[in-house]
C-alpha cells in the first residue's frame, strides 16, 4: 500500500500590539492561538490543529513569520553576507590546501609552517585535508519571513 504524503499547513505568525505571537492557519478557518514566543505559539497551534484534523500531529507546518519591511531587508542582507563569507572561506580553504601541497613538494614541513605562519603539524593537516567543495546554495527551511 502506498504511503500517503504528510499533509502540509502554512502557519502565519504575527506580533500583536502586546508583543505576543499570534499563530493562524489560513487554510483552517478559526484555527489560531498565541504565545509569548514563536516556539510556544507553534506548540499551541499544533495542539489547536488537532481539534480540526486528528492526523495533524503528522502534518508538516510551514512557518510564515511576518515582520516589518526594514527587519526583512536586514535579514536578507545578513543572509547574503553570511553566504558570501562562506563562499570566501571555502575559496580560502581550497587555496590554503593547494599551497600547502605545493610547498611540501619544495621544502620541509617545518619550513612550510614558517612560510605559512603555522606549525608543521598544521601544514600536514591542511595538506592532507580532503579537497573543499564550494558551498552549495542552502535549501530554504520550511520557514519564510514576509511583510
Amino acid at each position: 500500500m502506498a504511503q500517503k504524503k504528510a499533509k502540509s499547513y502554512r502557519v502565519r505568525y504575527e506580533l500583536d500590539e502586546d508583543g505576543w505571537w499570534v499563530a493562524t492557519v489560513p487554510s483552517v478557518p478559526g484555527c489560531h492561538t498565541q504565545g509569548r514566543t514563536i516556539e510556544q505559539a507553534r506548540h499551541r497551534i499544533e495542539e489547536a490543529l488537532l481539534l480540526y484534523d486528528d492526523r495533524a500531529d503528522r502534518a508538516v507546518l510551514e512557518d510564515e513569520i511576518v515582520l516589518p519591511d526594514p527587519v526583512q531587508v536586514g535579514i536578507r542582507d545578513m543572509q547574503a553576507a553570511v553566504d558570501a563569507l562562506e563562499r570566501q572561506r571555502a575559496l580560502l580553504d581550497r587555496r590554503r590546501r593547494d599551497l600547502a601541497v605545493r610547498l611540501l613538494k619544495l621544502v620541509s614541513v617545518r619550513d612550510a609552517g614558517t612560510i605559512l605562519g603555522v606549525s608543521g603539524e598544521r601544514v600536514r593537516q591542511i595538506a592532507n585535508a580532503p579537497p573543499v567543495a564550494p558551498p552549495v546554495k542552502r535549501a530554504t527551511r520550511e520557514r519564510t519571513v514576509t511583510k
